[in-house]
């Protein structure tokens, strides 16, 4: 047997304090300090590179398109006519490159605080960044909780692909962000946020889920399993003043538009709202 001579790097994300997860670190390419946070690259020999704030895990390209597809065709196959869509976040490009497969979306808002995201994913992951060229696409560099309070009655569809609520990014998670947001709506507008993982953040999915069900009169949540996140299923929660993503999923769009997908599918629409019995219990507030 031949020798593996690789160097013995690994990665490891802490996610409690008697839990981590680490992955091999085959090269580094990028690390640098934005205002706000750590920004690293790494590269692994099976989920590629790596996108990494803070210390924290927020993509792997061979695997991205499971969180991209679950917060973005849910809430797009949900609105009967998503025209206008807000993305607070999603500085890697990932999320924006999913809603350009809907013909129907006419304007894309992105508003990213850190710059330096978006820099470092053109560069480095263009693959995924390659969404921001797109002339429908409108890259605005503020604070998104900010930039809802100036705008009322605009957006169809709101998807918040936040990174984890620490720091500058916790009053993305708080109700004063989730009121102007709902102001920001149409009469019959949406949203979609993560809501990390109902593993290690019980707390942060009950307090969304129950912020969000004093504004909106439909709230549900709804999971995907992704192998780079604390305990491989995250949480996702979709709120709307009007539609229910199951009983009003857009079948017929669906199946005209025959999107190109990896993780997401009809059936994925509907399953993803059956929740382990322990999650139903997070989600009642139990």
């Amino acid at each position: 047997m031949k020798e593996d001579k690789r160097a013995d790097v690994w990665f490891t994300e802490m996610h409690s304090q008697d839990i981590c997860q680490s992955f091999r670190v085959s090269g580094t390419p990028f690390h640098g300090e934005s205002p706000y946070q750590t920004i690293d690259v790494i590269e692994n020999p099976q989920f590629g590179r790596m996108l990494i704030h803070d210390g924290l895990v927020m993509l792997a390209e061979n695997n991205q398109y499971i969180y991209g597809e679950m917060i973005s065709h849910v809430p797009l196959f949900t609105h009967p006519n998503p025209e206008r869509v807000l993305v607070i976040g999603g500085g890697d490009g990932g999320t924006v490159g999913e809603v350009l497969k809907h013909p129907e979306v006419t304007e894309i808002d992105v508003v990213e605080i850190d710059a330096m995201v978006v820099e470092t994913a053109r560069k480095y992951l263009p693959r995924i960044a390659k969404a921001f060229d797109n002339p429908k696409v409108r890259l605005k560099f503020e604070d998104g909780a900010q930039f809802v309070e100036k705008v009322r009655d605009r957006y169809d569809v709101a998807i918040v692909d936040s990174t984890d609520p620490i720091g500058f990014a916790a009053v993305l998670f708080q109700r004063p962000f989730f009121e102007h947001l709902h102001a920001a709506l149409r009469e019959d507008g949406l949203v979609a946020a993560q809501c990390e993982s109902p593993f290690f953040h019980e707390s942060t999915i009950r307090e969304t889920v129950s912020s969000l069900r004093k504004l909106f009169p439909g709230v549900k949540l709804y999971l995907a399993h992704i192998p780079v996140y604390p305990g491989g299923m995250w949480a996702f929660v979709l709120a709307s003043k009007i539609y229910d993503p199951e009983k009003d999923f857009q079948r017929n769009r669906y199946d005209e538009l025959h999107l190109p997908l990896q993780y997401y599918n009809h059936q994925i629409h509907h399953g993803a709202f059956c929740l382990p019995t322990f999650v139903e219990k997070i989600e009642g507030g139990l």
